[in-house]
């Protein structure tokens, strides 16, 4: 069997998002710390902002190449998809777990950087860990299941 791309990129930005949604958290762990007027308009507020964006597409690239990959293991067909392994419909849970993880961290993150409701920043570092977290056993369910 030769080099899979497709399972390459699907692996690559499972990677990303987990970098990503970890650094997001330390991020967020670092706003804890700081007064609230610099929670919401310091640089590292605008770093989270521009990482939530490359989120939105990692996540989406994620979702894309997964698809991609499922349909090529069932023939697109969704009879088959009872045909893939356990370890697969675990992943599928983690990865909506990811993408929801990561839209609450989004929100959460805007209402912190535009409305200043700091309040938030808890639930938005909360929520960029179990997006990092998610992530991972993603990458661990992926690897079971499609090689």
């Amino acid at each position: 069997m030769g080099f899979d791309w497709l399972v390459a990129l699907h692996l690559t930005v499972l990677a990303l998002g987990t970098g990503m949604s970890f650094a997001n958290w330390l991020n967020w762990r670092l706003a804890r710390n700081m007064a609230d007027d610099e929670a919401g308009s310091s640089a590292l507020a605008r770093l989270r902002l521009l990482t939530g964006r490359v989120g939105d597409v990692v996540i989406a690239l994620i979702w894309i190449s997964g698809i991609a990959l499922v349909m090529r293991f069932t023939g697109a067909e969704a009879a088959n998809a009872g045909a893939l392994p356990p370890a697969f419909h675990a992943k599928m849970l983690l990865v909506v777990l990811l993408t929801l993880f990561h839209g609450i961290s989004r929100w959460a993150g805007l209402r912190v950087s535009r409305q200043g409701r700091t309040s938030l920043v808890p639930v938005a570092s909360s929520a960029a860990l179990g997006a990092a977290l998610s992530a991972i056993g993603s990458i661990v369910l992926a690897v079971a299941s499609f090689r």
